[in-house]
């Protein structure tokens, strides 16, 4: 359990980062605390946002996508935000939810089955490039990497080797 809250305060800080963000906008936009399952910004009574973020997907090239938790629905069975936003270390992307379940429609036996951080979990493994293609992204800001694990990518490490050898 401890791994959880561990998350939860991890998670917890991408939310308030852009929850920061979409308040220049909306200024009465407010996370939503507590156990939510079905978003964690409330905008206005048409916008809601669900946001996660992923750490591996500069590794595998996909986002996970959750379903269910400990055998119970969660992540996008349960949602009831109007948007998704993920946050990997190179893009900030927004989707809208409609979107997000239609391109897992075609993405349904990529369903996975994994021991999470502290729990079974189970998802969808959705190409980042198709979910690109239907978002808005835009760079990540350096602050939000920052506060992400430092992973690197197969051309950094393609270097940092040729650097050893010379």
């Amino acid at each position: 359990m401890q791994d959880f809250f561990k998350d939860l305060k991890y998670g917890e800080q991408f939310e308030k980062l852009i929850l920061k963000k979409v308040q220049k906008k909306y200024p009465n936009a407010h996370k939503i605390e507590g156990n939510h399952k079905e978003y964690d910004i409330l905008i206005n009574d048409k916008i809601s946002l669900e946001v996660k973020v992923d750490n591996k997907a500069i590794e595998t090239n996909n986002i996970l996508i959750e379903s269910e938790c400990n055998g119970k629905p969660s992540g996008i069975t349960t949602t009831k935000a109007s948007h998704w936003v993920f946050i990997t270390h190179e893009k900030v992307i927004w989707v809208e939810t409609i979107k997000l379940k239609e391109l897992l429609k075609k993405y349904k036996d990529s369903y996975y089955t994994i021991q999470g951080d502290w729990q079974a979990k189970r998802g969808y493994f959705l190409p980042h490039n198709e979910l690109l293609d239907i978002s808005t992204h835009y760079p990540t800001p350096p602050h939000y990497i920052a506060l992400m694990p430092t992973i690197l990518t197969k051309s950094q490490i393609k270097n940092r080797i040729k650097q050893i050898i010379n």
